[in-house]
């Protein structure tokens, strides 16, 4: 079995950044920094060279790019979550708009489901789809 996971690069926010997602999603955070790993570039000895948030639902992992060659952002990368649950949709969306900016409301859309997009407040574009079990 493959499994594929979102790994988000940051520039220097990715401990902050997984830190806040443990608050909206739970889970476990685990975190090594460039010195725990033994290498890295100059300067980046408190930066995040893997980190990973592992839930009941997904993994979700992040870096830090101490050169800004990948920062994470407005893009063209949407993380995306589906499942049944309303409860916890609504709140996982809830979470994410704090600070954040709503791009489409958490509503029910034309194709029945509850579905809403928020770009949170490190610049990652999520969207959350619930399904109503009507379409």
């Amino acid at each position: 079995m493959l499994k594929m996971n979102p790994y988000l690069g940051f520039n220097g926010e990715a401990s902050e950044a997984l830190a806040y997602y443990k608050g909206v999603f739970g889970g476990e955070l685990r975190i090594i920094t460039f010195s725990e790993f033994g290498s890295g570039p100059p300067g980046a000895d408190d930066l995040v060279m893997h980190g990973q948030l592992d839930t009941a639902n997904f993994t979700l992992m992040a870096y830090d790019d101490p050169e800004r060659k990948n920062p994470t952002g407005r893009g063209n990368t949407t993380i995306c979550i589906w499942g049944d649950d309303s409860e916890i949709g609504r709140a996982w969306f809830a979470k994410l708009a704090e600070d954040g900016t709503v791009d489409v409301e958490f509503a029910v859309q034309p194709w029945g489901d509850w579905y809403g997009t928020v770009t949170d407040r490190f610049g990652v574009f999520w969207g959350i789809n619930v399904s109503t079990g009507q379409n």
